[in-house]
């Protein structure tokens, strides 16, 4: 026993001694440091997971949202009784008008998700430069309809915008009859009256 308690204080005494006690704070010390990145990776971590399953989550309502207005689109158009109901129901002059608006939104609508994949860097930007291109180069029919079918769908912040650059662009650099028909990414340059790439427009 005696030889226990002799044991016993001189760890006491070493452990009483500056430099110990100065090594065992620095230990406590550095011990609370790891736990609190620990604490911060661990947080931040959790965070990246459900920002992004929110993310996921939007997309998939987005998407579904999508194929709803689709489906009507495709309905008018297919069926008369269905456009005679549209064209009663927004006050439109006669089901041949109805079936010119659904037909046009399905277009925009497509160019919408184009843009807003653009926009969260889902696509890039030569892929949504082809889309955009591709319809406004070679449509013929009214720009003020399809602006006012813009407005009037309440597209997404800067949708408009992009709609009525790419419809000036499409006045001053019209694309030549003989290119192909199906939207492709630029993979050269763009020469002097082409369309430039989307690159520094807002997202």
């Amino acid at each position: 026993m005696e030889e226990f308690n002799v044991i016993v204080g001189y760890a006491i005494q070493v452990l009483n001694q500056p430099s110990v006690r100065a090594a065992t704070t620095l230990i406590s010390i550095l011990i609370a440091l790891i736990s609190f990145s620990v604490s911060i990776w661990a947080a931040r971590k959790t965070s990246v997971v459900m920002t992004s399953h929110f993310s996921s989550q939007r997309s998939e309502q987005a998407r579904f949202i999508e194929m709803q207005w689709k489906a009507i689109d495709e309905n008018v158009l297919a069926n008369p009784e269905s456009a005679r109901l549209m064209a009663e129901m927004f006050g439109l002059d006669g089901e041949a008008e109805a079936r010119r608006e659904a037909f046009h939104l399905m277009y925009l609508n497509t160019l919408s998700m184009a843009f807003v994949g653009w926009k969260h860097e889902a696509i890039d930007q030569d892929v949504y430069d082809g889309h955009m291109r591709y319809f406004f180069s070679h449509y013929k029919g009214s720009t003020d309809y399809v602006l006012h079918l813009v407005k009037l769908a309440n597209y997404p912040s800067g949708f408009l915008s992009e709609c009525e650059r790419y419809l000036a662009l499409a006045r001053t650099a019209p694309l030549n009859s003989s290119k192909t028909a199906s939207p492709q990414p630029e993979t050269d340059a763009p020469a002097e009256g082409q369309f430039p790439s989307p690159a520094g427009q807002s997202a």
